[in-house]
């Protein structure tokens, strides 16, 4: 009698009256996008000086994003997403600074906020294995370690990743140098 309960549970499922009643249920929550930005947009994020600053990420379908990087709303940009959710906007240009400023990204009500962004030089290190060498593995580590109080220099390191496709978004933490 067990294969009868099979095919009865089958024939149930496979039921396209019942297949399409679950996707109208599940439509609206595979429409609602949450407002997002990629994974490296984090507190203590350094952006580059003197260039236009590209700020990026999803929310809903074909909705107003207003970007903002510190309190001067005159240099807000809005920008609309397009019918996938992306969208990107392009600050204008900044020198550096020293002090914190805050990112907001607002959309439909919500609100991403990314605290003490700096302005300044960035740059991006790559190479052999002597790239990921750290202080606690030098010379003299706990002397360095407890001389490093450098809050202007920040870091993120981004997580090795065989991927057949090119990738949307990493995870990562940014970290000041102290």
């Amino acid at each position: 009698m067990p294969d009868v309960e099979i095919l009865d549970i089958l024939s149930l499922i496979m039921n396209p009256r019942l297949l399409l009643l679950c996707a109208i249920l599940c439509l609206p929550f595979t429409l609602q996008a949450e407002l997002r930005l990629p994974g490296f947009f984090g507190d203590h994020m350094v952006f580059q000086r003197q260039a236009p600053i590209p700020v990026w990420g999803w929310s809903d379908p074909e909705t107003a994003v207003v970007v903002q990087l510190g309190s001067d709303t005159s240099k807000a940009v809005t920008i609309t997403a397009d019918k996938t959710g992306r969208w990107k906007a392009a600050l204008p240009a900044q020198e550096a600074n020293a002090e914190g400023l805050i990112l907001t990204v607002t959309s439909a009500g919500k609100t991403i906020t990314v605290n003490d962004v700096l302005v300044g030089e960035v740059w991006l290190c790559s190479g052999q294995s002597n790239m990921e060498w750290a202080v606690s593995a030098s010379l003299n580590a706990p002397d360095e370690i407890a001389k490093a109080d450098f809050p202007a220099i920040r870091q993120m390191k981004i997580e090795h990743l065989t991927a057949a496709m090119p990738q949307e978004d990493v995870k990562t933490v940014w970290q000041i140098c102290s």
